[in-house]
């Protein structure tokens, strides 16, 4: 499915052998699906960054679906599902990507129930798990950011993101206008404070400090 460069197709997909459970459910059954759902993402070694669109079948016996009381109804099953796909260990870095939504429910002969999630991305739009970091550009606008990269070539880069949240700025003030303004910014978008829960976040000074105490510390050895 994905290679060390990240995916490999425009699709990811994610069958777990559980059945739904209700956005209301005992937080024990809540867990035990995100638990299978994490199992399998935390093995992919990227995120998704960009809008996603999550396609969800469930395979359930018909008699089963009609004729028990157990049998959420399909509103009610999103949720947990989203919930289990974002985060650390997750596919994408919050919910708030799905920009599309697909739920049904299928009739098979078996009574074993199966969910198949589909998560369709656009191919350049990920970030490598390995030493992510979120960089708080502003107060409450967040970068994604690989720590793994050189001390000098993140300088780079975060002198860059600054200059563009900047002229952003600069560019609102004087338009109003945000799909004008949001031109001379690059082509990851920021993420609110609020939607990177569970990620190491960091001021932009803090990591521009560290940074070059780290250059001047490699200097003088």
């Amino acid at each position: 499915m994905i290679n060390m460069n990240g995916p490999t197709s425009d699709e990811i997909v994610v069958s777990i052998p559980l059945p739904p459970v209700r956005f209301k459910a005992s937080r024990a059954r809540k867990d035990a699906l995100t638990q299978q759902i994490k199992a399998r993402t935390s093995k992919e070694q990227y995120l998704l960054t960009g809008e996603v669109k999550v396609d969800i079948e469930w395979l359930i016996h018909e008699q089963d679906r009609y004729e028990s009381p157990r049998s959420p109804d399909i509103d009610n099953i999103l949720k947990p599902i989203l919930d289990a796909l974002q985060g650390p260990d997750g596919i994408m870095v919050n919910d708030a990507q799905v920009q599309e939504i697909s739920c049904r429910w299928i009739d098979w002969t078996c009574h074993e129930q199966r969910l198949d999630l589909r998560i369709r991305h656009l191919e350049d739009e990920w970030i490598e798990k390995d030493g992510l970091i979120f960089v708080r550009m502003t107060p409450t606008l967040c970068m994604p950011h690989n720590r793994t990269l050189p001390a000098d070539g993140t300088l780079v880069i975060l002198e860059t993101w600054e200059r563009q949240f900047a002229a952003r700025a600069e560019l609102l003030a004087l338009t109003a206008d945000y799909h004008a303004a949001n031109r001379v910014m690059s082509l990851q978008r920021p993420f609110h404070i609020s939607r990177v829960r569970g990620f190491a976040t960091v001021t932009l000074e803090q990591i521009r400090t560290h940074l070059r105490d780290e250059l001047r510390s490699a200097g003088s050895a």
